[in-house]
This record gives C-alpha cells, structure tokens and sequence, in this order.
C-alpha cells in the first residue's frame, strides 16, 4: 500500500523529489565525518529533549496555526499539519528518527506536506512557506529567499519531509472535518452557523496545541464538541449526533484548558496573538473554568440519564491509533 501511496503523492508535486527519495546507491558508512557526527549529536539531543516537553511542542502547533493563517490558508491546513507532527514524533524511534534536524525543521516538512495535500487553493512553494515561517519565527525581520542560510533552511526541510514521508509510509492524507459539520446539522444538534464557528475555533492553535491525545486518538469531534461548551452552546444533542463518550469530551475539555493556561506563558510576539478569539484570552481563564465545570455537569447527568449505553464510535476514524 505504501508504495501505491509514494506514486500517489508523486503525481503531479514533486517528481524530482520522489526520484531523489529512492537512490540507487546508499552511502558507505564511513563517509560521515566525525564532524558531522557531531553536529548531529548536538542537533539531536537538544531537540529531542524539546520532543519531550509539552510546552515546545504546544509552542509548535501553536506555530503552524500562525505561519498558516499568515499564508492565507485554511484552518484545516493546521489540523492536518499538527496530525502528521504529532504522528511523526510519537513514533518509536522518534528520537533516532530526528537526529538531524531541528525541531522547526519538523514543523515546517509537517507543514509544507498537509499544504501540498489539500485541493481547497493552490498549494505554496517551499520557499513561500519560509517566508511565512520566518515572520512568525522573526517578527520585524526581512527574509532573504537567496541567502546560504534560507537555501540551508530549503535544504533541510526538503530532508525532513522525505523522513516523515518514509517513516509514515506516506500515509499523510487526512479525512478533514466536514463530516463533523454535515453530522451535527444533519441530525440538527446544532444550527450550520454556529456549528462553522465552534468548528473554525476547534482547529486553532491553542487546541491543536492539546496534544497527541486528542488529536490522534480522540479526533476532531471531541475537540468541536467541547469548545461548543467553553462556547456555552448546548452541547448535550452532540454527544448522541456524534457518538461521543460523555467522561472523554469533559477529559478533553480539560486538556483543551489546560493547554491554553500553558500558552498563556508562552512568548506573544506571535503575528497575530492580537487577533486570537477573546475565548483564549487571559480575561477569560476564569470562564473556562467555569465552563468545564459545567461541560462536566452535562457529561455526568447524560451518563446517568443512559446508564451502561455502548458507544460506538467506530465509523469516526479521524487519524491512525495514538499509542499511549
């Protein structure tokens, strides 16, 4: 199958990468300088170490939702960039794995591959996608697309992005959320409008930021459904609408808080924190509070309402298993 998916991806993107992807011959391996080594090392421990810290990884996705917003892409471009972060430094050997890049460089191949995967606009060139990454990474200061430092950013992040390729076996495609939206206005548990709001905060960067948890074993719905209660919008129809198990969706409300109060710490030099939704604000920390006491409320009285009901949730596959 995963050779079915590599032809896939190569067809109509990036051929020459693809060939590059697959060389005839593979370098001895003597051919790597003790300096090299060495380099990687440095490389490897300091950022693997950031592998391990929520913080810099929420940092992270809290990253690719800015660099996308400033690109003019959609916020489902962020989703799907965070899910592939989240799946390729969660792997097992994740550490092994990222021994010669940096962090960003991870982002970023993250980043430049979900762009390449959605059909909602023209995906942008690699070197668009720095440009945009270096306003957010550097605010105030100019990027030069023809430096040696931006053609060694280049160069990295196209390594980068043929690791996760391979380590994922190109299984980077992503459902979306649209059918989310179509199940909650289907069974009317909430009215189209309010459902593309709730929805459009769900996958901001302050939530994707809650980690692989939600993200890759819980999925978009739960995420949709509990900022519809930090949105005090009526939340107890979605939980029949979209199968959810009413002690996760508070659990997850919990995490999205919790994310939130973490980001709160974090630099705010970002391009558009000015603009970020007042519900992820620090005059409304005491009101998510609140609201997850009253998330809570509504999941307790639904599982007392329907004692020992099954859910079932197995035709909401948002992304491939998170192993605990």
């Amino acid at each position: 199958d995963h050779h079915i998916r590599q032809h896939r991806w190569g067809f109509g993107r990036d051929w020459a990468l693809l060939l590059e992807s697959t060389p005839t011959q593979q370098p001895s391996s003597g051919s790597t300088s003790s300096q090299d080594l060495t380099a990687m090392a440095k490389i490897g421990t300091a950022d693997s170490m950031r592998l391990s810290d929520p913080r810099a990884v929420g940092t992270a996705c809290l990253e690719i939702s800015e660099i996308v917003t400033s690109a003019g892409l959609s916020e489902n471009v962020s989703a799907h960039a965070c899910i592939i972060f989240y799946r390729y430094i969660n792997l097992p050997d994740a550490i092994g794995l990222n021994a010669n890049f940096k962090l960003r460089d991870i982002q970023l191949a993250s980043l430049f591959i979900a762009n390449k995967s959605q059909k909602v606009k023209k995906w942008n060139r690699l070197e668009a996608v720095l440009e945009h990454a270096y306003r957010v990474f550097y605010p105030g200061s100019l990027f030069n697309p023809n430096s040696e430092e931006a053609k060694n950013w280049e160069r990295r992040v196209i390594k980068a992005e043929k690791t996760i390729l391979s380590a994922l076996n190109y299984d980077v495609f992503w459902t979306g959320v649209d059918w989310v939206i179509n199940a909650v206005t289907g069974t009317k548990a909430m009215a189209e409008p309010l459902a593309e709001n709730a929805m459009a905060l769900a996958l901001s960067g302050h939530v994707l930021a809650a980690g692989p948890v939600l993200w890759l074993k819980h999925g978009p719905k739960y995420a949709f459904a509990a900022i519809a209660g930090f949105l005090s919008l009526d939340i107890e129809p979605l939980i029949p609408a979209l199968a959810l198990e009413p002690f996760t969706l508070s659990d997850v409300a919990e995490k999205i808080y919790h994310s939130c109060q973490v980001l709160a710490k974090v630099k705010k030099s970002f391009a558009s924190q000015s603009a970020k939704h007042e519900l992820f604000s620090d005059s409304k920390a005491s009101l998510m509070a609140q609201n997850i006491a009253r998330i809570q409320s509504i999941c307790g009285a639904h599982k007392d309402k329907h004692p020992g009901q099954i859910i079932d949730d197995s035709k909401f596959v948002s992304s491939p298993a998170y192993r605990e």
